[in-house]
């Protein structure tokens, strides 16, 4: 099971003056109980992984199954959709430093949920054109269209998306035919949409993409 020596100590000392936190608790391995303020306290456990697995998540859930928050410090990551799965049938929430502060800022431990997946999921429910959507892992989905063929979306929040967001993204994420731009003041600069263009990848603003689905997309 996932174990170092640091990252819990690192979490509570950037949480120690957090305005809806009383207190930190750390426990063994890699644990922290928090006390809100307002509401009920909870468990969570802190890890620094670049990719991580169903496997690296059950077993965390196993060692500790009353945990409500699963922190993971690395900023840049991907987790795979089994995973996502796992977690919301436990009912435990996932995320980055914002994330956990966001659901601490709550006053009860229900399932915390991704805003830019649900946003991108409601909309394309409401498309004609799509019959599902598969979620493969924390940012990239598989839309299946009626009639059409499939594509695979990776969605991007960025407000400054250029040429290195697209790098990185294809470098993490490397099998996808989309970029979603999901921050409605995104700006996409010139050179994001050359490597792209070089990457067989096609950068869609919201509006765009629900346009594009209707189409073959080659």
């Amino acid at each position: 099971m996932y174990n170092d020596n640091w990252s819990s100590n690192f979490l509570k000392d950037k949480l120690k003056d957090f305005d809806s936190i009383k207190t930190i608790i750390p426990s063994d391995n890699n644990l922290l109980k928090i006390e809100r303020k307002k509401g009920a306290s909870f468990l969570t456990f802190t890890m620094s992984l670049e990719s991580i697995k169903l496997n690296d998540i059950e077993e965390i859930v196993n060692y500790k199954s009353d945990i409500k928050f699963i922190t993971n410090i690395k900023k840049e990551y991907k987790i795979s959709g089994s995973a996502m799965n796992f977690l919301n049938s436990k009912k435990i929430s996932f995320g980055g430093m914002g994330d956990l502060m966001r659901f601490a800022n709550k006053e009860d431990n229900s399932l915390q949920l991704d805003k830019e997946f649900g946003f991108v999921h409601r909309g394309l429910n409401q498309h004609d054109k799509v019959k599902s959507i598969e979620r493969l892992d924390n940012k990239r989905i598989k839309i299946e269209r009626v009639v059409l063929k499939d594509v695979i979306a990776v969605m991007n929040n960025d407000y400054e998306l250029g040429a290195e967001s697209v790098r990185s993204y294809k470098a993490r994420f490397n099998d996808f035919k989309v970029m979603i731009s999901t921050n409605p003041n995104a700006r996409i600069s010139t050179e994001a949409y050359t490597i792209a263009k070089s990457l067989n990848i096609d950068i869609c603003k919201w509006g765009e993409l629900l346009g594009k689905l209707n189409t073959s997309w080659s």
